[in-house]
């Protein structure tokens, strides 16, 4: 069961999602800097069983929604700085395929077709379902980092965006 907090987040997340597909960059930006200013508290929200890959998901949903938006507006060195990151985080294969496609589209914004093709190669790897047995693989292999790790990051993400 969410709790208010984990409401809120998810509120937060889709309003961010939403002024995007507006063209609201300005608005969906100041969504995802919200969404990490309030992050440190929101790790507080969560069962300890369950803190690390709910704290990863969301940074890595965070992360992703600064992406896109910086992208939009022709900062794609720094959106491809926050996809990588993104991608440390993504612990789902859906997220992680995303990810890994708006990639290739900021290397293709950046002349880097070579790394546009190897991307989106990636990328079709998450598109289809997995079998159990290789989402069990995934999800072995894409833990994400441990919470204080998540924490101390966004920290400096924050200080980089001056949120």
């Amino acid at each position: 069961m969410k709790n208010k907090t984990q409401s809120n987040i998810e509120k937060l997340l889709k309003a961010g999602e939403e002024a995007a597909e507006e063209k609201k960059f300005a608005e969906a930006l100041s969504t995802y800097l919200r969404l990490l200013n309030l992050f440190p508290g929101i790790a507080d929200s969560f069962p300890e069983n369950e803190k690390r890959e709910k704290l990863n998901d969301l940074l890595s949903r965070i992360y992703a929604g600064l992406g896109r938006m910086l992208h939009k507006t022709g900062k794609h060195e720094e959106a491809l700085s926050l996809y990588e990151k993104a991608e440390k985080h993504a612990n789902a294969p859906d997220v992680m395929g995303q990810i890994y496609h708006a990639m290739s589209s900021v290397f293709i914004s950046l002349g880097d077709c070579e790394n546009a093709t190897e991307v989106f190669k990636d990328s079709k790897l998450y598109d289809t379902e997995m079998l159990p047995r290789e989402l069990e693989l995934f999800k072995g292999k894409h833990m994400g980092l441990p919470v204080d790790k998540c924490l101390a990051e966004a920290e400096d993400v924050k200080k980089k965006f001056g949120a």
